[in-house]
């Protein structure tokens, strides 16, 4: 059995602050979404975002591994 948590909300709600206790009091664990822009100065690649080609995002949608 899989336990999911969504956490959304607009820039600046407090959602890394949520992330951020769940991790370290529940041992939750993030998932990474998949983005296909550039990185931006700092951010890791599996970390931040998996930064994928176009063409990976599409074969990944084909395949249906992603959640909507």
């Amino acid at each position: 059995m899989y336990d999911c948590v969504a956490i959304v909300g607009p820039k600046g709600s407090g959602k890394s602050t949520i992330e951020t206790i769940l991790a370290k009091e529940y041992d939750f664990h993030k998932v990474v979404s998949d983005t296909t822009r550039k990185p931006r100065l700092g951010e890791v690649d599996g970390v931040d975002y998996n930064f994928v080609s176009e063409h990976q995002f599409r074969q990944h949608t084909l395949n249906k591994q992603y959640a909507e």
